[in-house]
């Protein structure tokens, strides 16, 4: 009798070994991603665990989300240039300074969302097709095929009590990760959607968050998010997140020290084994390498100064080929930027917008950008003030190099349109904006001219 009590101690013993080191005898994969830099472990979410917002979508909770796509980890030191893809970059177009940059490609399509309160659309290429995220009181999605038809309904996300801006949204490993405005400040709702716009994760507060980007090592997302700071004036983290969303880490990259120019989230691009953010302080742009795990103390490049301060409706970062590419475009009657970065050498340059002052356009309000890897060329599209002749406002279209070279010239999308969005496949340019008037955001392809 007694060996068979001492054999129960110890398999209760055994098992609550294996339950604490894990089925591989070591700390379960979990454990390991949910450890910040120096060791601690990842306090509970700050939502509490509360249920996120019920979906109005006409019962798609039933609906079962496409699988995520597989891949093998790249490594450390991959790049995107490592892509089969790359075999398809060339030239630049050779076009003069006067001639239109890009010409559409069939007719327009317009994408009838609710009518509800002004907000910049959001659209992303997801490798067979588009999707189309409108942040507003009342989210919604809209999948569209590769030349920009619907597919299927408008799926409204969530209801929300503030409309707002492109704050992100990103296709990577089969998922789109869409952030909208939350309804209290300093809350922003992150989430994970199918190519369709069927929910994969549930929606949960991350506070606030601007900007993500993908990680293929390792196979985590990068976000940046504004806080309080120690002292109360303000900081941006930057904030490791696993495949459920979870967060992993989170490094202070700047705190803030004077209450008129509290740090910025701008963007942040992934760069397959790394990202770069782009953080703004007053006039000065802060730049960092970010690797994975996200870890103190981060890799800082030189600040450079900008004759204007950064903002998310101001500038917009992109990837181009293996650099990361933020474009800032003139702000009453000062000279916006083109600044670039290679992650892997650790280098920057600014270069001043190309564009003579005082500008044929007025001032130039970047709201989105995109790389065309193959004609290495960034895609902006801006609201203008004042073209040359009198009218005014509107949205354009613009190319540049990642050297500030102007290729082309700008080409208007619509007068009297404000708030835009643009996405590539790699060599078109689509461009998302929503209506005077309507709930409806209409969606135009472009051709770049010359190439």
């Amino acid at each position: 009798m007694r060996w068979l009590v001492s054999l129960g101690i110890a398999i209760v013993l055994v098992g609550c070994y294996r339950r604490h080191e894990g089925e591989g005898g070591g700390p379960t994969a979990r454990d390991d991603a949910s450890r910040r830099d120096g060791g601690s472990v990842e306090p509970p979410r700050r939502d509490g665990g509360s249920t996120p917002p019920a979906r109005r979508d006409g019962g798609s909770d039933g609906e079962t989300p496409l699988p995520p796509e597989s891949f093998e980890d790249p490594g450390p030191d991959a790049r995107p240039s490592d892509d089969p893809e790359a075999a398809g970059w060339g030239d630049r177009p050779d076009l003069d300074p006067d001639e239109p940059c890009c010409e559409p490609v069939g007719a327009p399509v317009d994408i009838p969302f609710a009518d509800a309160p002004w907000g910049i659309p959001a659209i992303e290429w997801n490798g067979d097709g588009w999707g189309v995220l409108y942040p507003r009181e009342a989210s919604a999605f809209q999948q569209l095929d590769r030349d920009g038809a619907r597919v299927g309904p408008v799926r409204d996300l969530a209801q929300r009590a503030a409309t707002g801006e492109d704050l992100g949204f990103e296709w990577a490993a089969g998922r789109f990760f869409a952030v909208l405005p939350g309804e209290l400040p300093g809350e922003n709702l992150v989430g994970l959607l199918d190519r369709r716009g069927v929910r994969a994760v549930d929606w949960v507060d991350r506070g606030t968050i601007y900007g993500v980007a993908f990680v293929y090592h390792h196979y985590r997302w990068i976000a940046l998010r504004r806080s309080r700071g120690r002292r109360g004036l303000g900081a941006v983290e930057v904030v490791e997140l696993d495949p459920r969303l979870d967060e992993v880490a989170a490094v202070t990259a700047v705190e803030g020290d004077d209450l008129r120019m509290r740090p910025t989230p701008v963007g942040v691009v992934g760069l397959k084994s790394r990202a770069v953010g782009f953080v703004g302080e007053g006039a000065t742009l802060r730049t960092y390498v970010i690797e994975v795990p996200v870890a103190r103390p981060l890799q800082e490049l030189e600040p450079v100064t900008l004759e204007s301060a950064p903002g998310t409706l101001t500038a917009r970062a992109t990837r181009l080929r293996d650099r990361a590419v933020l474009v800032q475009g003139p702000q009453d009657g000062v000279r916006g930027a083109v600044v670039e970065v290679d992650a892997f050498t650790g280098t920057l340059a600014r270069h001043p917008w190309p564009a003579s002052l005082p500008s044929a356009w007025g001032q130039e309000e970047i709201n989105g950008a995109a790389g065309l890897d193959v004609h290495d060329l960034v895609a902006a599209c801006a609201n203008y003030t004042d073209a040359a002749g009198g009218t005014g406002p509107g949205v354009l279209l613009r190319l540049l190099g990642p050297d500030g070279e102007v290729v082309g010239a700008p080409v208007i999308v619509e007068e009297g349109a404000y708030g835009c969005s643009v996405g590539t496949d790699g060599a078109r340019v689509f461009v998302a904006w929503p209506r005077r008037g309507s709930g409806a955001v209409r969606v135009q392809a472009y051709r770049v001219r010359g190439g």
